[in-house]
């Protein structure tokens, strides 16, 4: 209801300008008419004369409003998408910091931990995910990379949010600088574990680059100010 209501105030108030416009300029050019060209339409005695004279105020009246609620109309549609980008952000950043999330969150610093830590986790995890052989299945494994998935799919939604970076900012850049390191590297064995046919990668075609998560990355690392800093380096030792 509330959105309904902003977008009525949004669409009303436009409409409401272009309107008083209109009125101020037919008088505008009316007085135009009479002060420079000393010629009042409305004491003219001719009938005729004075609708012609009146109807052209009018058509110049509202030719000049039409080109200008153009200009309005861009105005506002720009202020209105800003400020939708700015709402679907702040809900965004709720969404990561709600419950939900917090927990996907936590699994996936567990796996970070693991990933740099534990011995052989690395290639158990790699092997478990892109391995071509039968395995047996492993509930928390499977649990483990899902989280990750989850979590870098997040982060490749804000790399879409370029027009955003003020917001962004003031959000801490959704934390991405704690987990930059480690999701290029998982980013680099998806990349390399790709099964892409080969008409495909010899084709000219932007598909790859598109769907590529080191790609994304790389535009999300110019968002945040982060494109000179090499991908191996982990810009903070703390968990944020």
């Amino acid at each position: 209801m509330n959105r309904l209501k902003s977008y009525f105030i949004e669409l009303i108030y436009p409409f409401i300008l272009i309107v008083i416009l209109g009125i101020l300029l037919s008088i505008a050019i009316y007085f135009f008419v009479d002060v420079f060209v000393e010629y009042d339409v409305f004491s003219e005695p001719n009938r005729d004369k004075r609708l012609d004279g009146t109807l052209k105020i009018i058509g110049t009246a509202i030719s000049l409003t039409g080109f200008i609620s153009i200009i309005v109309v861009i105005i506002y549609s720009k202020k209105s998408i800003q400020r939708d980008v700015q709402k679907g952000t702040i809900e965004l950043f709720q969404e990561f910091n709600g419950e939900k999330f917090k927990e996907i969150r936590t699994k996936a610093w567990v796996v970070k931990e693991k990933w740099e830590n534990k011995k052989n986790y690395k290639s158990k995890f790699l092997e478990y995910n892109f391995g071509k052989g039968e395995k047996k299945e492993n509930k928390e494994l499977t649990e483990e990379i899902n989280v990750i998935y989850k979590l870098l799919e997040f982060y490749l939604i804000i790399s879409t949010f370029e027009e955003n970076k003020a917001i962004l900012q003031s959000l801490r850049y959704f934390y991405y600088g704690w987990w930059r390191k480690f999701l290029y590297e998982i980013a680099a064995e998806i990349e390399q574990n790709r099964d892409i046919n080969d008409i495909v990668k010899n084709a000219k075609s932007d598909y790859l680059n598109n769907i590529s998560y080191i790609k994304n990355l790389e535009k999300l690392d110019k968002i945040c100010g982060l494109e000179n800093i090499p991908k191996n380096t982990a810009i903070h030792n703390d968990a944020g």
